[in-house]
């Protein structure tokens, strides 16, 4: 058995919007590591830390994404946290929109890009409670379909 269509379709569409936003950074981080070696030779502990955050920033707050969607899924249901998830991918996103439109690096912008990152990583807990809905709703033989689908 199948999930219906319109249910794996958006379930699916989170998984890609996830991975995009993963991949999303990456500008702000080259952007922050070349300017760093234009000005020296080497680049610096502080700007290799802040493209390593940046890049992998999203993940940290995972444990208290899982937690967050399982509360708002238990208080409202799964269109609530899959909302909680584009509410922060949007309001991140709309951060680092505006910092990039700045065009200057510097301490202050490199940390509105550290919170806008850990805030996207609130919305990481979308990757489990997707799954957990696919699960739910079909079989086995379709389950390893579907998951083989969220990792392309």
């Amino acid at each position: 058995i199948r999930p219906p269509q319109q249910i794996e379709v958006t379930c699916l569409a989170c998984v890609a919007m996830f991975s995009a936003n993963f991949a999303s950074c990456f500008a702000a981080a080259f952007l922050a590591f070349n300017a760093e070696r234009l000005e020296h030779e080497q680049v610096s502990v502080p700007t290799i830390t802040f493209c390593s955050m940046v890049i992998g920033g999203v993940y940290l707050p995972m444990p208290l994404s899982l937690f967050l969607t399982r509360l708002i899924v238990a208080k409202a249901d799964h269109v609530s946290g899959l909302a909680f998830f584009a509410v922060t991918l949007v309001l991140s996103h709309g951060a680092i929109m505006c910092w990039e439109a700045n065009g200057r690096v510097g301490f202050t912008q490199q940390a509105i890009v550290l919170c806008a990152r850990f805030a996207q990583g609130l919305g990481s807990g979308v990757l489990f409670q997707v799954r957990f809905v696919l699960a739910s709703l079909s079989t086995q033989n379709h389950h390893q379909d579907l998951q083989a689908k969220q990792m392309f």
